[in-house]
């Protein structure tokens, strides 16, 4: 009897185990889509973005497939869209500068006539780390984004309506927007959206993940 009972609590125990490892194992994974250059094709899976590939697994606990950026064209997280974008700029690894980002992923916000991207980038430093976000413009005639500067006080700023009024050509209700002071970086995907959608901006803002320094 004795033996039977330490059986079944050895066999909870591994259960038990087994189930926390699958769970743990599964956290930093998301479901998700990609598709690679080399095919038409968009693969599904469970996905975790890394410094210098694209982990994939099919399930929990099955095994990893490993695609390097360079042969990733795009990639999806839950409704979230990442694409890559090249020429904006963004701080240096010493942070006292700024420098051309020649490619990275970002996440796509809106498209049309001009594409709203968010970047998001964390660097280490004795103090533990900063987060730095940026958001991209890009016409889609042209090869680079651009960064539009904002200040963290208050998501605008003199130099942030300055970079959104070469893009609002033929649209004097958006441009008057811009000018009046109703347009922040909180309510810029929305701004975007009536741009590339030609209607009319409903000035509300969208929920916002934390900004970084600029």
């Amino acid at each position: 009897m004795r033996a039977l009972l330490l059986i079944l609590s050895f066999t909870v125990f591994t259960l038990h185990i087994s189930l926390f490892a699958q769970t743990q194992e599964s956290v930093d994974f998301e479901r998700g889509s990609f598709k690679l250059n080399t095919t038409s094709e968009i693969q599904s899976g469970l996905l975790r973005p890394a410094a210098k590939n694209l982990v994939v697994k099919q399930y929990a606990n099955g095994p990893s497939v490993k695609y390097p950026w360079e042969d990733v064209s795009f990639y999806r997280l839950g409704l979230r869209k990442y694409i890559r974008a090249s020429g904006f700029l963004a701080k240096s690894s010493s942070g006292w500068s700024q420098q051309a980002v020649s490619e990275a992923f970002v996440q796509l916000l809106d498209s049309g006539a001009v594409s709203l991207m968010r970047y998001e980038r964390f660097a280490s430093n004795p103090q533990g780390g900063t987060t730095e976000v940026l958001y991209l413009l890009k016409r889609a005639a042209e090869p680079n984004a651009a960064t539009i500067p904002f200040s963290v006080l208050d998501g605008a700023g003199k130099k942030f309506r300055e970079a959104l009024l070469p893009y609002l050509t033929n649209r004097p209700d958006l441009i008057a927007a811009v000018n009046d002071k109703k347009v922040t970086v909180y309510s810029l995907q929305t701004f975007i959206h009536a741009l590339n959608n030609k209607v009319a901006f409903l000035n509300y803002p969208v929920q916002e993940q934390t900004l970084g320094s600029h």
